[in-house]
This record gives structure tokens, sequence and C-alpha cells, in this order.
């Protein structure tokens, strides 16, 4: 991770989920990561199977951690964390249905809106429900075949039989207070949908061949293409990452062009569109040509005001863009990840800090981890002739990343480390380890 000279980080840690192709990169792990603003590692955890999508919500009015976490041989499901790390719930699309990968949006009811992938007649249909989290009854669902007929899809039919993907939803964003309406996004007929959460009535449609706005009439160079994470800004706009159409099959084929952050403010009721802002890859790219994403990919705003932009694959490459479009942060991905997003997030494990210490001569050489803790601001050194007597050793050490090397000049034949937070306090001390 790079960071520009002079730049403000936003305070937010940094959410994503790197994916390796099992057959281009056998042996290599699925995980979890939060990273700090700064670039700092502070929370891995490995998965047996692919993972998408880590988020921070609120459930039952306590932060949690979500993703979606895919069962070997298996249907998936979405996974709740407490700030401890310990399982919460899973959650499921109801009536049986597998669920899918690409959203869940917790409400403060305790219910959840998740998605699911049904085939029908050699036709994968898009179905989003809201479910109860604690019992899974399902109280709404929207199924998109009654909604969005497979002539509105940029993407051909498959030539070898499989279920043809027409309609390939990527994004859901609950009603609010002030909206009552469902946003849902689709690639593959690169529109978003307005859908009245009362009465499961496509209230309109903004893009695509039905779209209502006229976008491709009036204002060509507002088309967006097989875009993703469509959600409301806290003005109610309508904030989207535009991949550009690649990689897309169909004839006629949405116009291609290089991806980019789009801003919309809708008037649902006049059906009248306004581009608010477009921050394109053009002037990031080497090339000055822009990143053409063919699939996943998010933009989120910040509380500094920055955009994070992860810009999807195969770019494998997320930025943080200030209002005016210039790069403040750039971090390079060895693989895609399907989101990054900005969270604030206290991680409290359960358990001590790890240590590891070795002596060679003088000289002993301490590693400590505390996997998640990301309070951590440095670590302190303690030192002593037994296991029970021990004192500080040495200035505290700033925290490094998920582990941090710190080098002691003592004779002492026991040491421990503790985890102290930004005000100097305790968060954990690790056993005692002898080291000679």
């Amino acid at each position: 991770m790079a960071r520009r000279q002079g730049a403000t980080p936003a305070p937010e840690d940094i959410l994503v989920t790197p994916r390796p192709d099992p057959k281009k990169n056998p042996g290599d792990q699925f995980g979890l990561m939060i990273v700090s603003s700064d670039g700092k590692l502070l929370w891995y955890e490995r998965r047996p199977d692919k993972v998408h999508d880590l988020k921070v919500a609120s459930y039952q009015g306590k932060p949690v951690l979500a993703f979606f976490q895919k069962r070997n041989g298996g249907r998936g499901y979405y996974q709740l964390l407490d700030q401890h790390y310990r399982p919460v719930a899973r959650v499921r699309a109801g009536h049986g249905y597998s669920t899918n990968l690409h959203e869940l949006a917790l409400t403060p009811k305790g219910t959840a809106y998740v998605t699911a992938d049904v085939t029908v007649h050699k036709v994968t249909e898009y179905v989003v429900e809201e479910v109860e989290v604690a019992s899974g009854k399902v109280l709404f669902d929207w199924h998109s075949l009654k909604h969005a007929g497979v002539r509105d899809s940029y993407e051909e039919r498959p030539r070898n039989g499989t279920a043809w993907d027409y309609f390939h939803g990527n994004s859901v964003d609950p009603p609010t207070a002030s909206d009552p309406t469902v946003l849902i996004s689709s690639r593959n007929t690169s529109s978003v949908y307005g859908v009245d959460r009362r009465t499961g009535r496509t209230k309109w449609i903004l893009g695509g061949k039905r779209d209502q706005f006229h976008i491709g009439r009036d204002h060509p160079g507002w088309v967006f293409c097989g875009q993703h994470d469509v959600h409301r800004l806290p003005n109610g706009d309508i904030e989207m990452f535009d991949n550009g159409g690649t990689f897309m099959h169909g004839q006629p084929h949405c116009p291609v062009h290089p991806a980019r952050v789009l801003v919309f403010k809708v008037d649902a009721r006049r059906h009248r569109v306004r581009l608010v802002s477009s921050i394109s890859s053009r002037p990031l790219s080497a090339d000055g040509k822009g990143w053409f994403s063919g699939w996943v990919g998010s933009a989120r705003p910040e509380s500094n005001g920055d955009t994070l932009v992860d810009w999807g694959g195969p770019i494998n490459r997320v930025t943080e863009l200030s209002p005016g479009g210039r790069e403040n942060l750039f971090m390079r991905l060895a693989f895609w990840s399907y989101r990054a997003v900005p969270a604030a997030w206290t991680g409290q494990p359960t358990g001590r800090p790890l240590v590891v210490a070795g002596r060679q001569g003088a000289t002993v050489h301490v590693f400590t981890s505390w996997n998640g803790a990301t309070q951590i601001s440095r670590w302190q050194v303690l030192a002593g002739s037994t296991a029970s007597q021990l004192s500080p050793a040495g200035a505290p050490v700033p925290f490094a990343d998920l582990e941090t090397r710190i080098a002691l000049n003592t004779s002492a034949p026991y040491v421990a480390v503790q985890a102290l937070d930004a005000r100097g306090g305790v968060l954990g001390t690790s056993a005692a380890l002898r080291v000679g």
C-alpha cells in the first residue's frame, strides 16, 4: 500500500477478501482481511473455501462482521461474527433456495436482505428476499423473471446448454426511513430497479434497454454497463461502480468504456435523473486509456470526503480518491476482491497476545501478534527473573503490522509482552516465555 504524501487518511479500516482461483493458484489461501488506513494488517482469517463481501453491519443493536462463506461441495451462507470474532448467526435465503454470494443487507428490525439464484427452464432467475435472521422466515421476495424479461439482457444465451444467467443481480439496498424503495442492481441487464417494498412492484428502471429515464437518448455519455455495488448515499443520491461493459457477450452490446464511479440524483416521480459526479479511471491508468473491469468492484464514501474504489478484476487495485479524482491511496491485491469496504471496526479477540522469542548473546528478539486486536498502538516488552516477576524493559515499540518484531538487550530469562492502546492502557498481556 502507498499513500500520497500530505494526504489525510480516512480513519476507517479497509475490508477485503482477495480470492485466488483454485485452478490457476492451487494451494493459495482463501481469507478475510482487515487493513488499517495506513496499510497495516490488523486481522487475517484463513477460510476453507471461497469468501466474499466482508463488511461491518449491525445486528440486535451491536456491531458485527458479516461475510459470505461458500461451503465445500454445498450451499453457502452469510456468517455474522461479534467483536470477539465469535459466531453470532448464519443467514440463508428461504424457500430452500441456495444463498447467493452477492449481497447481505441487515436492517434494524433484525431482518436481512439476501439473494438467491434459481434455475427456471434453463434460465437463472435472481431472487431477492427479506428474511428474519433469527427464524429464517421469508417476509418479502422479488423474482427477476416477473419484472425483467430475458430480452432485457446484454448477455447472450450459452450455447453449451447450461443455464442462462441473463440477469445476474449483484447488489441490493434496502428501504430507508425517507425512501421505501428497494434498489436492485443487475449486471447483465445493466439496469437498476426501484422496487416498492410493500407491493413488490417495480416502480422504475434506470439504465439498460428499458430505461425509463432515457439516459441513452438524452445523455449517452452517462450510460453505465455491467455496474456493481449500487447504493444510496446519506443524501439519497445513488452511487455505483460502473464496470464499463467489459466481457459482456450479447448483441446489441452495452457500450464498452473505461471503468468509473458514478453518482446520480434520481427523481423517481418525474422520471428525471441528473449526473452529480463521475470519477474516471482514465487519468489513473499509465496509458491514459483507463481500466477495463470485467467483474466485481465497488465504490464507497469515506468520512474524510474521499471515495474508496475497488476497480474489480482483473485490475486488482484499490484506490482512495479525492472528490477531484486525485489518488490519495493505492493498494495492489494479489487477487481480486469482490468489494473493498471502508468501515470503523473495534476488534477484541478472545485469548491473549502471542509471543515468540529467542536469544542471540545479549539481545533477545521478540515476535508478537494478536490477530484482530484493532486498538493496539504500541507493544511493551516485560522481562524478569521469573515468570511471575516481570517489569517493563525498554520503551514501548509502535505496532508495526499483524506481527511486530522487537529487539531488546536484556539478560533476564523470562519475557512477555503487553498490548497498549493509544493512551497507554493495557489491552492484554501474553504468557511469560523463557528465553534462557
